[in-house]
């Protein structure tokens, strides 16, 4: 947010409070029920982190960058969301979305249900109501009602930015699915997706996460090939994701 300068600091900004809070807290053991805390002290850290750096860099006023993240100890698991960057988790055999958008787009969607014209969403899909801009945004944690969620081997977890969602309306218009079960490797079905949101469309940048826990059950689905269009770049959302986040 806040243009490419502003949007480039602030994410990376968040990314090393978030690596700061994890590493003190992980210096000792550290039980599930705490996964919560750690987690709300990544996102309180991150707002008070970009509030100093835009005090101390008047340019960078407006600056700031949504959140998504999953906390997994063992086969424990939490996780948190601000702004409009989505959480799905592939659980059962079934991919659902966890986390909601934080846009009011969503807030029209929630009053008005999914029959939302076109001019709406074009208008709102991109206002957020809640982001990590220095301000006093707090993230949605996940689960409610509980201390955590439990994992089993066959899991897995999708993360990605809203350049990845095509109907921002809706749950999801792309078989996440289908991609996640019906390619072998991990790296080939984020390139698919990426390929996909841009070939139907796409003007945004996109980053997406893949998690498996253990080896998901693949299945043989056709899925179409696309390119990237000449001038698109994913290569920064991909090369975070082989770097850090591609793990089985």
């Amino acid at each position: 947010m806040g243009g490419t300068a502003g949007g480039e600091v602030a994410s990376k900004t968040v990314l090393e409070t978030a690596q700061r809070i994890l590493t003190e807290n992980f210096k000792t053991d550290v039980q599930p029920e705490q996964l919560k805390n750690i987690l709300k002290q990544i996102f309180q850290s991150s707002q008070t982190d970009i509030s100093i750096k835009i005090n101390e860099k008047s340019d960078l006023q407006g600056m700031g960058t949504t959140l998504t993240c999953v906390l997994i100890l063992d086969d424990k698991f939490v996780c948190g969301n601000i702004g409009d960057s989505r959480i799905y988790w592939y659980h059962n055999s079934e991919l659902k979305q966890i986390s909601v958008d934080h846009t009011h787009l969503q807030e029209y969607v929630n009053k008005a249900g999914t029959d939302v014209g076109e001019k709406i969403i074009e208008k709102y899909s991109h206002l957020l109501t809640r982001a990590i801009d220095g301000g006093n945004h707090e993230p949605d944690i996940y689960p409610d009602a509980i201390p955590f969620n439990t994992l089993s081997k066959g899991e897995a977890f999708i993360l990605c930015s809203d350049g990845m969602i095509l109907d921002k309306s809706s749950v999801s218009n792309i078989n996440f699915k289908n991609y996640l079960i019906g390619t072998k490797k991990l790296k080939d079905a984020a390139e698919k997706l990426v390929s996909y949101a841009y070939s139907e469309g796409s003007d945004d940048n996109i980053t997406i996460v893949l998690c498996t826990i253990g080896k998901i059950k693949k299945h043989k689905i056709k899925l179409e090939k696309y390119a990237y269009p000449p001038g698109k770049n994913n290569s920064n959302g991909l090369s975070l994701l082989n770097k850090w986040f591609l793990r089985t």
